[in-house]
């Protein structure tokens, strides 16, 4: 074999080398984008616009991270994996936050009463994201606790609208309460502006809560 032969070998590997290289970069970035599309699909079908901005702000500061750490990794598969690692942390830190965010726990206390009364039993939560997210909880308390619930907020026995105007979830039937009362308070001087109304039984035991952004 000649010089000429040896050097159509080499340059023949060195491509073929190059190939490998290109397709393995495609391949960890096609990974990275579906992890990350992955999480925003998620987190949108569940969580609504809102979570997907925080998504998004959490990416971006993973993407400094990545773009701080690489760097210093010389081996480029090493370099790869670690980067994939770190992408998928974050966008598992994000659902994770979004998760938290919609609890029935967390729901209840930011919208009904911080801390939840003792008594408190909740059956149903539900979060609907979007541009008017609305949130909806079923649960059961003493007479006393619903006392307190109600000293927490300003409602009214009066209500200018009968309910939101979203979709309910399933199990939301308020109707199906003995005699109840329905509590009820508005706040127009924010944005969003929200309702919120409370289903009380005759007993003062079984509640349904909705908050409504509008």
């Amino acid at each position: 074999m000649n010089n000429d032969d040896t050097g159509l070998t080499h340059g023949g590997e060195a491509d073929r080398t190059v190939r490998m290289s290109m397709r393995s970069r495609i391949a960890w970035k096609a990974a990275e984008m579906a992890t990350v599309t992955l999480a925003g699909v998620l987190m949108f079908t569940r969580y609504g616009l809102g979570f997907v901005c925080v998504g998004v702000a959490a990416l971006l500061v993973g993407v400094v991270i990545v773009s701080a750490v690489l760097p210093f990794i010389r081996r480029p598969l090493l370099r790869r994996k670690v980067s994939l690692i770190m992408v998928a942390g974050i966008a598992s830190l994000a659902v994770g936050f979004a998760y938290y965010e919609t609890a029935s726990t967390t729901l209840f206390r930011r919208y009904v009463a911080d801390p939840i009364p003792a008594s408190v039993r909740i059956l149903e939560s539900e979060y609907q994201g979007g541009l008017d997210s609305a949130v909806y909880l079923y649960f059961e308390l003493s007479p006393d606790d619903l006392d307190a619930v109600l000293r927490t907020r300003p409602y009214a026995n009066t209500r200018r609208m009968d309910g939101p105007l979203g979709t309910a979830p399933a199990w939301w039937k308020p109707d199906s309460l003995a005699n109840p009362t329905v509590y009820y308070r508005e706040d127009q001087s924010d944005a969003p502006q929200h309702a919120t109304w409370l289903w009380v039984n005759e007993t003062k035991t079984k509640a349904y809560f909705t908050h409504w952004n509008f």
